[in-house]
């Protein structure tokens, strides 16, 4: 089988760092590979149905950390990892919001998560059963803790 390479990247706001994303496609599967400062930080090899893909607004403020969108089949999944080089466990660093979700709020469902709305929080917007649009949150990254807001983002 024939394998193909593509390469995407991101620059932290300051431009001080890129993420860069690898994708191997072999068969009927895509391999990802996503690397800061030529160091490994998450890596997935998914069917060819699910799309990973490096969101606009990918980096937090202050450079710590990355999150990530999985779209697939059966639905969409939103990582943060983090942006560290000195991280050597990555997977014990990798945090999957949607399945915290999930499990706190059972009723709701993500709709979008939108990027960064400070250092260290995630902007997740919910809706309710019937397309209903639910409320906002703030993931904070740190603690795993999701703060409900008074507005929709």
């Amino acid at each position: 089988p024939v394998k193909a390479s593509d390469i995407n990247s991101m620059d932290s706001p300051d431009g001080k760092l890129t993420l860069i994303m690898k994708t191997t496609k072999s068969n009927e599967q895509i391999a990802y590979s996503f690397s800061i400062s030529e160091k490994e930080i998450f890596a997935k090899t998914v069917d060819s149905s699910t799309v990973i893909s490096i969101p606009y607004n990918t980096w937090s403020p202050d450079n710590k950390y990355i999150f990530l969108k999985e779209s697939g089949v059966v639905g969409v999944n939103y990582f943060v990892l983090s942006a560290s080089k000195d991280s050597s466990l990555q997977n014990e660093q990798t945090v999957n919001i949607s399945n915290l979700f999930a499990q706190k709020y059972p009723d709701l469902k993500i709709a979008d998560v939108t990027g960064w709305g400070g250092i260290g929080l995630v902007i997740v917007n919910s809706t309710k059963s019937g397309r209903e649009k639910g409320p906002s949150f703030w993931f904070e990254v740190p603690s795993a803790a999701f703060i409900q807001l008074s507005t929709h983002f």
